[in-house]
C-alpha cells in the first residue's frame, strides 16, 4: 500500500538492493507502509484503520469478488479476505512487494499496473485503492482503468491526503513537500477529479482537526510553505505519546472539520 507520511520519518523500502533489482549506489526508494518496521504511530494506525473500516463497516466486502490496488506488503489485503470476501486479489507496480507479500500471506498477489491492470473487464464487485491517486501522473487513466474493471454498481474506495491540512497555502500545481507525490488535493477539488467516473455516495475522513487551526497554516503556508508543514508535523510530533489507534478509525466527513485524509465512497454508474 502506498503510503503518505509528508515529512515524517518515513518508511522508505529500499526496494531489492540485496537481490540486485537497483544499484547499491543510487537504491530506488518506494513510500510504502510496513507492519515490520517503525513508523509514527498515527501513520501506522491510519493505515490499518482504513482497511478496517473498508471490510467490516460496509457491506462491500463480505461475499464479494475485491481487487486491492497498490496493496504494497499485503496487510490490507488480508484484512479483506479475513473480513470474508469471496475473493481478493492484491495488485502492486512493485514485484518485490508482491514477492513479499505472497511470502508472508499466500496466493492473491500480482504485479500490476493501476492504470493498465491486467484483469477481465467487469471482474471485481469492489475496487480498494488507498493512498494511491496522488502517485500517478494520469490521475484520469487511474479512474478510467478502475471503471473498466468494476462491475455495473460495484464500489470504489479512495483516499488521499488533504492539501489543506498536508501542504497549506499551496495550489495542486505546486509539488507536494512529500516527494513521492505528483499532487495533493482538496476535497472539492478530489471530489471533482473523481465525479466524471462514479456516483460519490459518502466521504469518510481521518485525522481531525479545527477548520481554525487548518485556516492558521493556510496563512502560513501562503508566505511559507515549509514552516506550515514543519508546523503542522511539530503538532504531531507533541501528541505522539497520546496517539490510539481509534483517534484514526475513519468517520463520516463532517464539513466543520479539517481532515488530514479524505476517503470517497463511490459506486460506478449503470
Amino acid at each position: 500500500m502506498l503510503v503518505n507520511c509528508p515529512g515524517e520519518p518515513a518508511d522508505y523500502e529500499r526496494i531489492q538492493v540485496r537481490r540486485g533489482m537497483a544499484s547499491p549506489i543510487a537504491p530506488k526508494v518506494v513510500e510504502r507502509f510496513s507492519e515490520q518496521e517503525w513508523v509514527p504511530p498515527w501513520i501506522r494506525y491510519q493505515h490499518i484503520t482504513r482497511y478496517q473500516w473498508a471490510a467490516t463497516v460496509t457491506d462491500a466486502v463480505r461475499g464479494k469478488h475485491v481487487l486491492d490496488a497498490a496493496c504494497g506488503s499485503g496487510y490490507g489485503t488480508k484484512i479483506l479476505r479475513d473480513a470474508g470476501a469471496a475473493r481478493v486479489v492484491g495488485f502492486d507496480l512493485e514485484a518485490a512487494a508482491i514477492e513479499d507479500a505472497t511470502l508472508k500471506y499466500g496466493d492473491g498477489f500480482s504485479v500490476g499496473d493501476v492504470t493498465n491492470l491486467p484483469v477481465a473487464t467487469e471482474a471485481y464487485d469492489t475496487y480498494v485503492s488507498f493512498e494511491t491517486i496522488e502517485h500517478i501522473p494520469e490521475e484520469q487513466a487511474y479512474l478510467r482503468e478502475a471503471v473498466r474493471v468494476l462491475r455495473p454498481g460495484g464500489m470504489f474506495f479512495c483516499s488521499t491526503p488533504n492539501r489543506a491540512v498536508t501542504n497549506p497555502g499551496t495550489q495542486i500545481s505546486q509539488k507536494p513537500f512529500n516527494p513521492h507525490h505528483i499532487r495533493e488535493y482538496t476535497i472539492e477539488e478530489f471530489r471533482a477529479v473523481l465525479a466524471p467516473y462514479f456516483e460519490i455516495i459518502d466521504m469518510y475522513s481521518q485525522a481531525h482537526y479545527g477548520r481554525t487551526y487548518a485556516a492558521f497554516l493556510d496563512t502560513i503556508g501562503r508566505a511559507m510553505p515549509m514552516l506550515a508543514v514543519r508546523t503542522h508535523q511539530f503538532r504531531k510530533l507533541l501528541g505522539m505519546p497520546l496517539c490510539r489507534m481509534d483517534q484514526h478509525y475513519p468517520q463520516m466527513f463532517d464539513e466543520k472539520t479539517a481532515p488530514e485524509y479524505v476517503i470517497a465512497v463511490c459506486r460506478k454508474r449503470g
